[in-house]
């Protein structure tokens, strides 16, 4: 015995009042429970837990190092503040990997690129630039989560799981000083690159006093449906050094801590910044 269906049919054969008021509780309570019906069947969004590891977790940073031309002086300064680099994540629970082209030659699209880099034109150095390009070939091929410039340094940032999401997350915009995402996004930012050199005409590339140029900078200032742009307030300058969580050392900042003083090494002005020991 159907009860609803009983008083629809009795409601129907009354008079019209009666008819108009069923029907009122009727639609009410069909909209209630659609709406709760919607409310059980909503998937809320939640974090990747993927790579999450429920003992001894280990969180790990990458950075993509190589010589670039430099003299013997120069290079030994880089790897002092690869060193520093390296020392100050550490001492923040991370653990650390060194990205080189051998890594980025594992990435099937590795040979591609390399045919293609002629196609994205700079006015820096080319072996930057192509390094630049080649460390997001490293990172997905080491299926890095976390990417770090060398030259950051880890003043109180804890370990911990990449931010999840369908886009790269990026802490200073479309300067990729430090990302964090899957593996996945990191590979579209890869896509996006072999896309530009395809297009001689792309916006990302640029024409700076007669000359052509583009970067894996510009193509994400040219692409900003790939990342979100995290804005880490503790990613700062000089100018606010003493609240820093992160600090990345430019050269400019590297003056501006040294008074002025050129000979003072990059290396020498962060291993500075690191917090005492405890």
């Amino acid at each position: 015995f159907n009860v609803p269906s009983f008083i629809y049919s009795q409601a129907m054969n009354g008079p019209s009042i009666i008819k108009a008021s069923v029907l009122s509780c009727l639609i009410f309570s069909f909209l209630i429970y659609s709406k709760e019906w919607a409310r059980s069947t909503t998937h809320q969004f939640e974090p990747d837990q993927s790579d999450v590891i429920l003992e001894s977790p280990s969180y790990t940073v990458c950075t993509y190092f190589v010589t670039v031309g430099n003299s013997k002086e120069q290079d030994q300064e880089n790897r002092e503040m690869l060193a520093v680099w390296q020392e100050s994540w550490e001492k923040q629970g991370w653990t650390t990997k060194i990205l080189t082209e051998k890594d980025a030659e594992l990435h099937p699209r590795y040979k591609e690129f390399n045919a293609a880099l002629p196609n994205l034109p700079t006015v820096f150095s080319k072996d930057l630039s192509r390094a630049c390009y080649l460390r997001w070939f490293a990172a997905v091929a080491s299926e890095c989560t976390w990417m770090s410039d060398y030259d950051v340094i880890n003043q109180g940032f804890p370990a911990q799981r990449h931010w999840s999401g369908p886009k790269l997350h990026s802490f200073q915009g479309s300067s990729p000083t430090i990302v964090t995402g899957t593996p996945s996004t990191f590979q579209l930012v890869i896509d996006a690159i072999l896309d530009v050199a395809a297009q001689p005409t792309h916006p990302a590339i640029s024409d700076i006093k007669g000359v052509r140029h583009t970067s894996d900078s510009d193509i994400l200032r040219a692409r900003p449906d790939l990342f979100a742009d995290s804005n880490f307030p503790a990613l700062l300058t000089r100018d606010t050094a003493p609240h820093n969580v992160l600090t990345h050392l430019a050269r400019k900042d590297v003056i501006g801590y040294s008074d002025g003083d050129m000979s003072v090494s990059k290396a020498a002005v962060a291993r500075t910044l690191l917090p005492p020991a405890a």
